[in-house]
């Protein structure tokens, strides 16, 4: 296991690194990203001020979030699953699809 951890005025910068893993984390006031990377998954959180953003993948799966005040954003894929997520305060958009099934749900005020 390799580790390095630096910490300047209001930063924080975190690297862990082995044969089967790595992990960034980069932190300020207005900055958190996170980066975790194995041999089966790779993951990525970035989230600044009002904004999230999420992407997860694997061989079996990805998934895709993002989030801020007015919107949120969910989009899951695996081999037999699609699932779409769209939020807002005004609307709500779910779509949802299979081999078997086809959904698609929107509401709006």
């Amino acid at each position: 296991l390799c580790c390095l951890l630096l910490y300047f005025q209001c930063h924080c910068f975190l690297l862990l690194y082995s044969e089967r893993l790595c992990l960034l984390l980069v932190y300020s006031q207005c900055l958190c990203l996170l980066l975790l990377y194995s041999q089966c998954l790779c993951c990525l959180l970035v989230y600044f001020q009002c904004l999230c953003f999420l992407p997860v993948y694997s061989q079996r799966l990805c998934l895709l979030l993002v989030c801020s005040q007015r919107l949120c954003l969910r989009l899951l894929y695996s081999q037999c699953l699609w699932l779409l997520l769209l939020y807002s305060p005004h609307l709500c958009l779910l779509l949802l699809y299979s081999q078997r099934l086809s959904l698609l749900l929107v509401y709006s005020q």
